[in-house]
């Protein structure tokens, strides 16, 4: 039986939470956006990296909220995961605080030859002061394998901090052997600049794995509405990045591993 995307969806004020699962939940794509407005953004969840969830676990979580998250009137979001189930893989994790929004790299232990990075999931989250416009957003593994790169920037001066927790794991790619039931190529990298909504082609149509990925509002710092990048093609990304004004112009860049499954 071919593998198939699986998904897991909330709608409401407060982070979404599952049960502990049994397996490493690949991520795959993932939408997130406020249901009355845009807003400003206080903190970013896909995938169970927040505060309070010990890493330990493999609670889901999904979160986008702005300063009205730490009062009575949150805004509603509608938030969704999709991945692949991966079986008994263990996850990594690592985490950083900083003293400005902006870009910074986590080491990480080196991803060896043959081996393929894998992202599970991530949280971004405003230390100081309050909500912020944002301007880039990513995640992304260094060229020389030992570092993600994270980036969650708006244009203020240096007047705000951000926290990172980013959960991942490592696959054997298919160099390393082409008789495993279940084989990973690449990683493959695109980019594009558009408006709104995109669609991106898949260098190689089948089922996808994320490693990495990163939006940029190219004129200036906006409020956000929507964020989402969705696999369910298998030749192409459906990708949304705006706010209420929809004619901003936007740069994404999409790292992904493509997933072969042969049934035994």
């Amino acid at each position: 039986m071919a593998m198939e995307y699986e998904a897991l969806s909330v709608v409401g004020f407060r982070r979404g939470l599952w049960d502990a699962a049994s397996f490493f939940a690949g991520l795959s794509g993932f939408k997130l956006r406020f249901s009355d407005s845009d807003h400003k953004i206080m903190s970013i969840t896909v995938g169970g990296t927040n505060a309070v969830r010990q890493m330990a676990s493999h609670d889901y979580t999904l979160g986008l909220f702005d300063q009205s998250v730490i009062s009575e009137e949150a805004d509603v979001f509608r938030g969704s995961s999709t991945y692949l189930n991966l079986g008994s893989l263990s996850e990594e994790f690592v985490m950083g605080t900083f003293d400005s929004r902006g870009s910074a790299t986590l080491p990480i232990p080196p991803i060896r030859r043959g081996e393929s990075f894998v992202l599970r999931g991530f949280s971004f989250a405003q230390t100081k002061s309050h909500d912020h416009n944002l301007r880039k957003i990513g995640v992304r593994l260094n060229e020389a394998g030992n570092g993600i790169v994270v980036t969650f920037k708006d244009n203020s001066p240096g007047d705000d901090g951000f926290e990172c927790k980013i959960v991942y794991g490592r696959v054997a790619n298919a160099s390393e052997g082409f008789n495993m039931q279940t084989q990973f190529f690449g990683p493959f990298t695109t980019e594009k600049t558009f408006t709104k909504s995109t669609t991106i082609p898949k260098e190689v149509s089948g089922k996808t794995l994320l490693t990495g990925f990163f939006f940029e509002y190219l004129d200036t710092d906006h409020f956000l509405r929507e964020m989402k990048i969705d696999p369910q093609s298998d030749d192409e990304f459906a990708v949304v990045f705006t706010d209420n004004e929809e004619d901003n112009p936007i740069k994404v860049v999409l790292d992904y591993l493509l997933v072969r499954h042969f049934d035994e």
